[in-house]
């Protein structure tokens, strides 16, 4: 497969695990690896003065490429030699725009609570990415395998695209897959779904839109294992909850449809921040390269 898996890297440990998932997602699917790192814009001082020399910070750049070269061969990376990228700030538009023609591409969280203040990079790559993004967390740890692909969905049409990716990356991994769609009303109508009629009544006006939904993904994976969970509960509890016995969760980014601007839907963002796995977000439509 010529299609690369593209790897932000930064010199960090969030960039060092997204480097490590990277190398074992580019090895499985026999593709080759880009690995991107954006250059610091430089000060400029009230004199009108940088307050480096541009030969330092390319210097610094070139070095955190040549150092995550060393670091992928020592994760287990036996293919050519990964293609390496300096790009410039602004991070997310350099990120998005060296990855249009990805198999995807994988950017590390941010284990520290101030990403929430100062904003985040993995929201604003997968919010504007037209491949799929995957957000690796701290708790991720590449010896402990589940063998499960965790796929969330709504009541739209978009959610074929979620289970056939899910499916995808399932059957690269030798993994099976759960589609799991949750529901639950606001607080003030608790008292009403408390009863199992409720749930029992849910289920069987929900599970053969779902099952639509599943079976021409089956049929075309036959090989992969495809069961259906549905839920009477907050999606993003329950898929936190399903992140925490996967190696993998696929949701979609939906946002508002009416903005112009790209924008990730609440459950997106919270599964960001929140899953216990890997998340991969994709658009509704996404273009696959080939």
């Amino acid at each position: 497969m010529s299609t690369p898996v593209v790897v932000a890297v930064d010199g960090t440990r969030d960039g060092r695990r997204a480097l490590h998932f990277g190398v074992d997602l580019a090895a499985s699917y026999d593709a080759p690896l880009r690995l991107v790192h954006v250059r610091e814009d430089n000060l400029v001082l009230t004199a009108g003065t940088p307050l480096f020399p541009e030969s330092v910070l390319d210097e610094i750049g070139a070095r955190v490429l040549h150092e995550a070269l060393g670091d992928a061969r020592r994760m287990g990376w036996h293919g050519d030699e990964p293609e390496t990228v300096m790009a410039r700030a602004p991070r997310v538009p350099a990120i998005v725009s060296h990855s249009t023609d990805a198999l995807c591409v994988v950017l590390g969280r941010r284990s520290s609570p101030l990403q929430h203040l100062v904003g985040s990079t993995t929201n604003g790559v997968a919010a504007h990415s037209s491949v799929p993004v995957v957000c690796v967390p701290a708790s991720w740890d590449p010896e402990v395998r589940f063998h499960l692909v965790g796929v969330g969905i709504d009541c739209t049409e978009e959610s074929a695209a979620l289970v056939e990716e899910a499916a995808v990356w399932a059957h690269q991994v030798q993994a099976r897959v759960v589609v799991m769609h949750a529901w639950r009303p606001f607080a003030q109508y608790d008292a009403a779904i408390s009863a199992r009629t409720f749930e029992a009544r849910w289920e069987a006006e929900t599970r053969p839109f779902v099952d639509k939904v599943v079976a021409p993904v089956r049929d075309r994976h036959p090989d992969v294992t495809i069961d259906v969970e549905l839920r009477v509960e907050r999606p993003v509890v329950a898929l936190h909850e399903l992140s925490m016995v996967s190696d993998l969760l696929v949701v979609g980014r939906h946002g508002h449809r009416a903005r112009l601007t790209p924008r990730l839907g609440t459950t997106a963002r919270t599964v960001i921040r929140s899953s216990e796995c890997p998340a991969l977000v994709m658009a509704a439509s996404p273009r696959r390269p080939e």
